[in-house]
């Protein structure tokens, strides 16, 4: 299948998912002909988009690829079949949301972007450390200090021209202390001044998070159905 075929075609998909952005960087392999049925696939990210209810042979294909922690993001309108097809997959309603009103963030103070440099000499579980070094190939990665170091990390898990993905982690004897707030209010206004609205995506049963997005003024958008082992 052509891609710039795809490219005009995926407005029909969910506008927060970064399809686009997996043809365009040329990372994703598409699974199927039919042009309202159809699967993406970047190994890379180890995320796939489901575009309809693509054929059981293509699935498969696409399922030799995956991994444990590989996820597939599907429509909330075509959940019910495809958990007749994807055998052994589990599924969660993720709600999306977007917040377009910036001004009434909190202040965010002892907020500032990482270099490689200082990502690299970060004292992380290696884990984690790998996490943000491959996050800053890609995107900014924002740290809020506390005690005179680095508490709470945020970076964009996928970025299109206008939203960027939301992704936050606050070491543990440092949670529930406002650092990931404060640092969330700066990397918010730092992609809005690139012209990228933030989309917070939590699954049903995440009541914190959910909580946390609408205290800061997210709204819903959107609802997409999570594919995963």
């Amino acid at each position: 299948m052509n891609p710039q075929t795809l490219l005009d075609l995926l407005p029909d998909v969910p506008r927060y998912v970064d399809a686009r952005g997996m043809l365009l960087r040329g990372t994703a392999e598409i699974f199927g002909e039919d042009l309202a049925n159809f699967a993406l696939y970047d190994a890379d990210a180890q995320v796939g988009v489901l575009v309809g209810v693509p054929a059981a042979s293509e699935l498969r294909r696409l399922e030799a690829l995956c991994t444990e922690q590989s996820v597939l993001l599907a429509s909330s309108e075509t959940a019910a079949e495809l958990r007749g097809t994807l055998s052994g997959w589990r599924c969660e309603t993720a709600i999306l949301h977007i917040l377009h009103d910036v001004r009434h963030l909190p202040v965010s103070e002892g907020v500032r972007l990482l270099t490689p440099a200082e990502i690299d000499s970060l004292e992380l579980e290696q884990e984690l450390k790998q996490e943000f070094a491959d996050a800053a190939l890609f995107s900014p990665l924002s740290a809020a200090y506390a005690d005179g170091k680095p508490v709470s990390f945020c970076y964009a898990s996928w970025q299109t021209e206008s939203f960027w993905d939301i992704s936050i982690d606050t070491l543990p004897e440092y949670q529930r202390q406002g650092h990931a707030t404060r640092n969330l209010a700066w990397m918010i206004r730092f992609q809005h001044e690139a012209g990228r609205l933030p989309v917070w995506g939590a699954v049903e049963g995440n009541l914190p998070s959910l909580n946390l997005a609408r205290k800061l003024g997210f709204i819903e958008a959107d609802r997409i159905c999570v594919f995963g082992r």
